[in-house]
């Protein structure tokens, strides 16, 4: 590999960088002007993060919160 190869090589790796974090940015820019009309896509649906928490509070003496 000679030099105008590995440079066009570097040039071509940095402008492949600065498409995707262009395109990223126009993704997440289109996204926000157009949020309040879709309804955001759930991929994963996991039914135990609706029902609360796992274990019952318990009360510690060090919690002001909590009456004694």
């Amino acid at each position: 590999m000679d030099v105008a190869k590995a440079a066009s090589f570097f040039v071509g790796t940095i402008l492949i960088g600065f498409t995707c974090v262009t395109a990223a940015g126009v993704v997440v820019l289109i996204n926000n002007m157009f949020a309040r009309w879709w309804k955001p896509v759930q991929l994963l649906s996991y039914p135990w993060t609706d029902q609360g928490t796992y274990a019952e509070p318990v009360q510690t003496p060090a919690d002001p919160a909590k009456p004694n």
